[in-house]
Parts: structure tokens; C-alpha cells; sequence
């Protein structure tokens, strides 16, 4: 029996039940910005508060470096039923006590919260991780956001250990997957 060539999904476009989870570009600065100023969205995180213009430019600087150089990045999660913008996915490096880690980032807009979305987008950006040979990735979650906690527990995420990041305790969570053979 012939051999079926691996697929491979990018970590630029990954598709859900429910999400296209796709680059965030300069026309989705309104949604940006308006999930940023939202207290209940940023509640455990610190989100630059641009204008617009400033956020589209911002966007396309991220663009740059991440999707150009890295080809990952965070994502505009996009309800597939209505085309609406749901929040931001992704993978981004980050720096963990001296080591340059991929950290998975979610952040759902109010009026999709508690849909199951994050969850959705979440394992989806790790099934595409996965597929590219990623073997680790981790999850930085201010340990008073329980929420956040159960969603990568649930996700397969392992609790590491407590951390100070920024001069605030976050837990260090990672989840690890053996190499294809």
C-alpha cells in the first residue's frame, strides 16, 4: 500500500468546527482595540491602550516579525457561522526564566465568552503544533485567573511551577509531545 504524504497545517490559517483561526490584519483594529479596552477581557493582562491607527500599524509590524519570519503568530479567531471576530489565538516566543519558549496566547471577546471557543481555538493551535514538530509548548496564566488555569488543564497542559514574570506570580504550565518517528 502506498505511502499518504503527512499533511501539514499551518500555523498561519487552522480550521475548527467553529473558527477560522487566521492572521490578525490592519482591518481588524476596531475589534482589537475594542477588546482591549474591555475591562472584563484584559482583566488578567496588560493590553496596550491604542488608538486605532496606532493598533493597525502595530498589526502590521507584528506581521513582519511573526508571520513573515516565523510563520506563527497570534490569530484572529473568526466564527465561521457569522464571519464575526471571536478574539485572538496563537503561539508567541516568549522569554521563561532565561529560556525562549512558544507560549499559546487566548483572549475571547465578552460576547463570546464562556462558548467553549477558547477550548475550540486552543486545541486546534496545538493539533497544528503538533503536525509541525513542536514539541513543547507553554502557558503563562496569572495564578489568580482560574478560568484561564482549567482551560489549559483541559487543553492537556501540565502545572510547571509558579514563576515572577514582570514582577507578578504567574503559573508556568507546558504541555510536551514525543517526537514523530
Amino acid at each position: 500500500m502506498a505511502r499518504r504524504p503527512r499533511t501539514r497545517m499551518s500555523l498561519l490559517r487552522i480550521e475548527t468546527s467553529r473558527l477560522l483561526l487566521r492572521p490578525v490584519e490592519p482591518e481588524d483594529a476596531p475589534m482589537v482595540v475594542g477588546m482591549d479596552r474591555d475591562p472584563e477581557v484584559i482583566r488578567f493582562m496588560n493590553a496596550p491602550q491604542l488608538s486605532e491607527p496606532d493598533m493597525a500599524e502595530a498589526i502590521r509590524r507584528q506581521a513582519k516579525l511573526y508571520y513573515d519570519t516565523h510563520r506563527l503568530g497570534i490569530l484572529a479567531g473568526i466564527l465561521k457561522s457569522t464571519g464575526s471576530f471571536a478574539g485572538r489565538y496563537g503561539l508567541q516566543y516568549a522569554d521563561v526564566e532565561g529560556v525562549r519558549e512558544l507560549e499559546v496566547k487566548y483572549l475571547t471577546a465578552s460576547e463570546h465568552r464562556r462558548q467553549g471557543l477558547a477550548s475550540e481555538a486552543v486545541r486546534g493551535i496545538l493539533d497544528a503544533a503538533r503536525l509541525e514538530g513542536i514539541l513543547r509548548i507553554v502557558a503563562l496564566i496569572m495564578s489568580e485567573n482560574v478560568p484561564s488555569r482549567r482551560l489549559a488543564e483541559g487543553a492537556g497542559f501540565r502545572f510547571e511551577k509558579e514563576i515572577t514574570r514582570g514582577g507578578r506570580e504567574v503559573s508556568l504550565y507546558s504541555v510536551h509531545y514525543s517526537p514523530a518517528r
